[in-house]
């Protein structure tokens, strides 16, 4: 997006409810092999019809997919990059404890920030820079849309919603 060394942004988009069991347990999507605590799960029909609502017609193609995230302690402090995500914007339902936040690294692997999102914020993540999750004791759940390419018309919308920060 704009400004390629800012790693993820707030968005301008409204809160949404969202039952516990929004995502189907039986329909799960991608789930990490090297570590156990990651989990995504495909949301409800209604849930993806709630969320393609907040965006422009034809938002969503085949490169993008709503899904529910579930992390846990066991992929705390896991530096990594993504393999075929580019970017994900996460709704944050539960951080997963008080202290729970996301570390942002350079291409050595060090710290160089951290953020921490707070239930009911929007915030776009590259997912082609060193991440982790950080501080993480319980369940940590947000809905994720998830971007294995993105086009101009997806960008330019965006970057018309990011926040300053």
């Amino acid at each position: 997006m704009q400004g390629h060394t800012i790693m993820i942004r707030t968005l301008k988009l409204p809160k949404i409810n969202l039952p516990d069991d929004f995502y189907h347990v039986e329909y799960p999507g991608f789930r990490s092999t090297k570590k156990s605590g990651y989990y995504s799960y495909h949301v409800k029909k209604k849930i993806k019809e709630k969320v393609k609502a907040l965006f422009p017609a034809n938002f969503f193609n085949d490169d993008v997919k709503i899904m529910a995230q579930i992390m846990d302690s066991g992929v705390d402090g896991v530096v990594h990059k993504d393999v075929s995500r580019v970017y994900a914007i996460n709704y944050m339902l539960n951080t997963g404890g008080k202290d729970a936040h996301l570390g942002l690294y350079n291409e050595e692997k060090e710290l160089i920030d951290t953020y921490k999102q707070v239930p009911g914020e929007w915030c776009l993540l590259d997912t082609q820079k060193y991440h982790a999750i950080r501080e993480v004791i319980s369940k940590r759940i947000s809905l994720t849309i998830q971007f294995f390419r993105i086009n101009k018309e997806q960008q330019e919308w965006i970057n018309a919603q990011l926040q300053n920060r």
